[in-house]
Parts: structure tokens; C-alpha cells; sequence
């Protein structure tokens, strides 16, 4: 498996026959978020346009098996409300990089 940088190409692989399993998880995050008459178009619309704009500020990497494209995956962005130093140091250990302690 390698990885690069994602192209718009790739979200048309990645989306297409979408697993049940993702369908419903889609919708549930969707309405975790407050919309809880969102239905899985919405859910799913939400989704791709959120890999769009990564691909575009070229924050997206794709995982290629055999020249396939099989994942997409965003930077990640988490916050750390602790003040523990050891709950920081396993954030990084975790990979975690902050931008302010």
C-alpha cells in the first residue's frame, strides 16, 4: 500500500458502493451533530463535501492498493482541555501535535 496526496478523482472510487454499514453511520454522526431529521443523503452530501474542500486546501491523503484507491483521510484536528502533563505527554506519544500548550 502507498499513500499520496488525494485528487477529486478519488472521492468518485471511494463513494461509490458505499457500504451499508457507512450509510447508517453517516446518518447517525449527522444526527449527533443536531439535525435529527437528517436524512442519508443529507448525511452523505455533508461527507463529500467535507473531502472536496480537504482535497482542494490539499489536506486529504489517499491509500492506494495496486493503484486502487481505497481510503480517504483528512487532517485531524483535536484539542486537549487537560491540564495533566501526563494526559499531554500520551497525546503525544498518540502523534498528537499542539499548537499552544
Amino acid at each position: 500500500m502507498i499513500v499520496r496526496r488525494s485528487a477529486q478523482v478519488d472521492l468518485l472510487r471511494i463513494f461509490e458502493d458505499l457500504a451499508p454499514r457507512l450509510s447508517s453511520e453517516y446518518l447517525t454522526a449527522e444526527s449527533y451533530q443536531g439535525d435529527a431529521h437528517a436524512t442519508f443523503e443529507d448525511a452523505f452530501r455533508k461527507a463529500k463535501n467535507g473531502f472536496r474542500k480537504a482535497i482542494r486546501e490539499n489536506r486529504a491523503d489517499t491509500l492506494l492498493m495496486d493503484g486502487v484507491p481505497l481510503a480517504i483521510v483528512r487532517t485531524l484536528v483535536a484539542s486537549n482541555w487537560s491540564a495533566r502533563e501526563d494526559v499531554q505527554r500520551w497525546f503525544e506519544i498518540l502523534g498528537y501535535e499542539f499548537a499552544c500548550n
